[in-house]
């Protein structure tokens, strides 16, 4: 059992070490810190994705969030792998669960969109029979001025409840078709550095 459990954490460093070299070969301008330095010192949650509505969509997928400590590099990556069918893909987004102010929006994924508060439809719409795959490269800065009022703190604690899911919309299913909440197979905090004098881990 704890070699299974090593395996897949490591399996998610390895996915994460991955997503972020990309995000790294995209940027002008370098990170501070390698990939393989941020991956193991980032959070990582994922969300096992499910139509909700089986009569109208057999669509699953998978969804990994990667959050690396600030000190190392701000740039969060979200990676989704849709697989099925899906017609016509409207938008895709991570809501916060509270019903009682509308499901809202805290990261907008398709369009991407930053310092934005109204949702934007994708145009023209997306439809895909098989595997789709798409990743989004976020400054956490980015994530705050979308939903006022956030702080990183609020966020983490967020992911740390369990309040946070990711959400495909479409045309017959505006509401969402597939959606699954995010959860941290390990932590959903930073490794605290407990070498002495200050150093780093």
């Amino acid at each position: 059992m704890i070699c299974r459990k090593m395996n897949y954490k490591m399996i998610l460093v390895l996915t994460a070490i991955a997503l972020l070299a990309g995000s790294a070969a995209a940027r002008s301008t370098p990170s501070p810190s390698e990939p393989w330095e941020v991956a193991v010192r980032a959070v990582v949650a994922t969300a096992k994705l499910k139509p909700t509505n089986k009569t109208l969509s057999s669509a699953t997928g998978t969804a990994l969030l990667v959050i690396p400590r600030m000190d190392k590099s701000k740039t969060m990556i979200v990676n989704i792998t849709l697989k099925g069918a899906l017609t016509n893909v409207t938008m895709a987004h991570i809501h916060l669960k509270n019903a009682s102010a509308g499901y809202p929006i805290v990261m907008f994924l398709q369009p991407r969109l930053n310092y934005s508060a109204r949702p934007a439809l994708l145009d023209p719409p997306i439809s895909f029979k098989g595997t789709y795959t798409f990743s989004s490269s976020y400054d956490m800065d980015n994530i705050l001025n979308v939903t006022p009022g956030w702080t990183l703190d609020r966020f983490m604690s967020m992911l740390g409840d369990g309040l946070l899911f990711f959400n495909v919309h479409t045309t017959s299913q505006p509401a969402g078709a597939v959606q699954g909440s995010f959860v941290c197979p390990y932590s959903c905090m930073w490794p605290v550095c407990s070498m002495p004098g200050g150093g780093s881990c």
